[in-house]
């Protein structure tokens, strides 16, 4: 732990039990805690405050860090990891593996969606009305709208119309 993780520690110690903190209380958990890593410490702060009353000393974070780390199951370094070194077998990391991938591939779960108000469903069905709507009026209207240019649109609807009289057998204009 450094100076600063430390301090940080303090801080959240002293809101617990309304101590004074100075550089020198600093420097002295800094050199107590310098193997213990900042949030084992600051789970240890809190798991101890859940049940006890008393000052907290360095001693107490040592002890209750050791079992936060147990319990949360620290992993190893990076560097010492049976997968990098090569002592885990074939079937463990081909698991290990398609653990991974299955992991990433899962679909997430969608969060609920929240009751709507009746104001909410009153506008959606407005909108809903008002798209329907849209749609019958448009509908023989809708390939042709997506022509770029109004000349081209009305071209193509001189040649529907055209199309529509030679359908029906009657003679050109």
């Amino acid at each position: 732990m450094t100076p600063a993780e430390a301090a940080r520690l303090l801080a959240k110690i002293q809101a617990y039990d309304g101590r004074t903190v100075g550089r020198a209380d600093v420097a002295a958990w800094a050199e107590a805690l310098h193997d213990i890593e900042w949030a084992d410490a600051s789970d240890a702060v809190a798991r101890y405050f859940r049940t006890f009353t008393d000052w907290i000393q360095p001693a107490h974070v040592r002890s209750l860090a050791r079992e936060v780390r147990s319990a949360r199951g620290k992993r190893r370094p990076i560097g010492t990891s049976p997968f990098l070194m090569g002592q885990a077998s074939w079937e463990r990391k081909s698991r290990f593996v398609q653990m991974c991938r299955d992991a990433i591939s899962a679909p997430t779960e969608k969060a609920p969606e929240r009751p709507q108000t009746r104001s909410e469903q009153i506008r959606a069905r407005a909108v809903q009305r008002a798209c329907a709507e849209r749609r019958s009026r448009y509908a023989d209207e809708l390939p042709l709208r997506r022509l770029v240019s109004p000349a081209l649109r009305e071209i193509a609807m001189r040649r529907a119309t055209a199309n529509e009289s030679a359908s029906d057998g009657s003679e050109r204009p």
